[in-house]
């Protein structure tokens, strides 16, 4: 039978100083709190020097108050002996030292709380001996030039000042009940009733004299410590001033909340230490999340707006992302309007995950107003094509013909939504506003996307490339708490089918689109390997585990057709491609679906033998690579066969273009090599067309080149069926 365990007995707290007990009985606090103010009440001098001591040790001095310092009342005198005698002897700074540091803060603010409480409860912090020997003490250290000195009596006069007000704000309550009783009282007669209003009349003056004492002793302790300390070289003293006065406005805005404290707040946002920044801006934010506050605030929010909105854009990550989570409270409680925060999308591309998770809860807010912009701007291209096409109609008047078709879903002006997932719902106007943002990010400006494509074909430029798979997989890792749209993938496959939407999306959206797809099903993929605990992780993994598996269904019944429909757009079919190695690939084989999937990886291959497009061609070769060696062993054969023939036709392409390039004449070949370097400047890989007009390079040049581009794809990812092909070594002899 196995043994109980013992009981815990508490620590034995007699002949420990108060310092010993927080370092080393943490648990323990509260009770010593309430026997120090026993002590206090036999002995206030004795019991005043113990609580002194602690506050002298919380400096890293080894010396001790006496009894005869305290009734001497010379606190200037003793804090200036105690920082001489530190350069000669000191001890720990519990605040920074490695062993006792990261629980000595909590337990000395508990302590200094828990002990102000109970002597409030026993009514000895009203005698006015104590608070004057606390402030003089934590206002003579504050001023010290010693700099733990300065901190820990910044420290201490932060939680004197917390509990006071925790004090004063049940004393007001205390009062107001009193009050109302006493009214109550006054309005029955008798003589108990008037010996009652007259007794609770005391009490009501006895709590507000009490109540207006600590808020004297607040105002002195504020002026003799934190309106010089705000201005401190430490940056731990600077960050413990504004916490402080974010506290008081928070849990008693009807002193604090003015511009006599909100200042120093709105100041500490240009402070030069990042760790300051922060603190007041979550400060700031906290204020504004109790809806209460608003309308005393309304005066600082215009003032301060515009410092809100540069905020979003500081050089420090941590404050970004800070300054980003407080413009969402701005705008979600309608302090600001989305307007003033438009840039906030830009940084969904930051480097910092802080930062884009940050961006992230305000974009969301931002979607809808997004979404309806774009459905505005594809309206206005709708009605200018049909301008353009009723024009060119006039011009072949007398002509008869059939009439054109009614354009699809109802055509401009109709509430057809560009997404493709179903009318004016919140989903479609979200990831259209998505796509519109995407297409921001990718052009590098605040222009509409297809606005900037066609400039750019006018002009001969390259076209604008749509985000990096890195990019919007950072962007989905941002957004997709926030959004739930992202975790759908049925719903992003169903908007990339729909033809209609897709023809109104153009080549930078559908691209865009096609990578959330990929981007949804790899996060589904592989955020799911964490492993099933216990709790909130075992849950989602579960629910990351079904998305998985719905997201394998219905991209296994789609993707053909996708594949199909966007065989001629590279960049919409990369993206597609790279997702097929984020399948839930077994599901063919417990689906008795071996022919669909050796078809799907035909038409892979049949990408890769086509096009000259880089990124494509580098998903492909990866994607029959990773079936061929990774894939589930029931489907290894079928997808060995389609890499092997892969292979061999790549081989016999270098083969023959290598035997076509040989027979060039020097001359030929060396005014080829000229014109192909050329044609990759202006025009990239793509053999020139048929009405090129026998400009640039020969075409056995540019097949050579591809060729060579599709191999070294497939010999980059180890494809040994490519190297074991005999008449590929000969071929590249050849071109040497």
């Amino acid at each position: 039978m196995a043994q109980k365990r013992a009981k815990r007995q508490p620590a034995d707290l007699h002949d420990l100083q108060l310092f010993d007990v927080l370092v080393k009985h943490g648990s323990s606090v509260p009770r010593a709190a309430k026997e120090w103010v026993e002590r206090y009440r036999s002995n206030r001098d004795e019991a005043t020097a113990e609580l002194l001591t602690l506050l002298v040790k919380s400096t890293g001095s080894l010396d001790e108050v006496t009894a005869e310092d305290v009734e001497g009342g010379e606190v200037d005198e003793v804090v200036q002996n105690l920082a001489l005698r530190i350069t000669e002897e000191s001890g720990i700074d519990p605040f920074t030292h490695r062993g006792v540091a990261r629980t000595y803060l909590e337990h000395y603010r508990a302590f200094w709380d828990a002990a102000i409480r109970e002597a409030a409860a026993q009514e000895v912090l009203f005698d006015a001996r104590l608070p004057d020997r606390i402030t003089n003490t934590v206002t003579a250290l504050s001023c010290s030039p010693v700099r733990p000195f300065r901190y820990a009596g910044t420290v201490t006069a932060a939680q004197v000042v917390s509990s006071f007000v925790t004090v004063g704000v049940g004393l007001a309550e205390a009062r107001d009940t009193a009050q109302y009783q006493q009214e109550q009282e006054g309005k029955k007669k008798g003589k108990a009733a008037t010996d009652r209003a007259a007794a609770l009349r005391r009490q009501v003056a006895t709590l507000h004299h009490r109540a207006k004492e600590l808020e004297q002793v607040i105002g002195v302790l504020f002026q003799g410590v934190f309106a010089h300390r705000f201005r401190d070289v430490d940056p731990r003293v600077r960050r413990e001033v504004v916490s402080a006065i974010g506290s008081w406005a928070s849990s008693c805005p009807s002193t604090f909340l003015s511009d006599s404290y909100l200042k120093y707040l709105a100041w500490a946002q240009s402070d030069a230490h990042p760790e300051v920044r922060s603190a007041a801006v979550a400060a700031i934010e906290r204020l504004y999340q109790d809806s209460d506050n608003l309308p005393r605030l309304a005066e600082f929010t215009g003032r301060f707006k515009g410092r809100f909105v540069e905020l979003m854009s500081d050089t420090d990550g941590g404050v970004a992302a800070a300054g980003l989570k407080l413009l969402g409270v701005l705008v979600k409680t309608k302090q600001l309007p989305l307007s003033d925060v438009r840039a906030a999308y830009q940084l969904l591309a930051d480097e910092d995950e802080a930062v884009r998770k940050g961006a992230a809860g305000l974009v969301v807010q931002m979607l809808e107003e997004a979404g309806a912009e774009a459905q505005a701007l594809a309206e206005r291209e709708a009605a200018k094509a049909a301008a353009a096409a009723a024009k060119r109609g006039r011009g072949a008047a007398g002509k008869k013909g059939p009439k054109s078709p009614a354009p699809a879903n109802g055509g401009p002006g109709e509430g057809a939504s560009g997404s493709g997932i179903g009318g004016d719902s919140k989903e479609s106007a979200q990831l259209e506003g998505l796509l519109l943002m995407m297409g921001r990010l990718a052009v590098g400006e605040d222009v509409d996307p297809s606005a900037a494509e066609r400039r750019a074909s006018l002009s001969g430029a390259a076209p604008v490339q749509p985000l990096s798979a890195g990019g919007v997989a950072d962007l989905v890792g941002a957004l997709a708490e926030e959004l739930p749209l992202l975790n759908d993938a049925q719903l992003l496959v169903s908007a990339l089918t729909d033809e209609a939407a897709a023809g109104r999306r153009g080549r930078l959206g559908n691209a865009h689109l096609a990578a959330l797809v990929a981007a949804q099903i790899d996060r589904a993929a592989h955020q799911q390997l964490a492993g099933a605990r216990r709790g909130r992780a075992a849950t989602a993994a579960s629910e990351r585990a079904a998305q998985h598996q719905a997201g394998s269904v219905a991209l296994m019944a789609a993707l053909p057709k996708l594949l199909g429909s966007f065989q001629a757009e590279p960049e919409v079919a990369a993206p597609l491609v790279r997702s097929v190695r984020s399948l839930k690939l077994e599901l063919f084989a417990l689906r008795q679906q071996e022919a669909a999937y050796k078809a799907l990886l035909d038409q892979v291959a049949g990408l890769f033998s086509r096009h000259t497009h880089d990124q494509l061609l580098s998903e492909a070769a990866a994607t029959l690579v990773h079936c061929t060696k990774a894939g589930p062993a029931a489907l290894q054969d079928p997808a060995s066969r389609v890499l092997r023939a892969t292979c061999a036709s790549t081989a016999a392409k270098v083969s023959a273009a290598a035997a076509a390039v040989g027979r060039l004449s020097l001359s030929d070949l060396v005014e080829g090599v000229i014109a192909l370097e050329e044609d990759l400047r202006t025009r990239g890989p793509s053999p020139p067309t048929r009405d090129a007009g026998g400009a640039g390079a020969p075409a056995v040049l540019h097949s050579l080149l591809a060729a060579l581009q599709r191999a070294r794809h497939l010999l980059s990812l180890e494809a040994r069926e490519l190297a074991a092909e005999q008449q590929m070594g000969k071929a590249i002899q050849r071109t040497l």
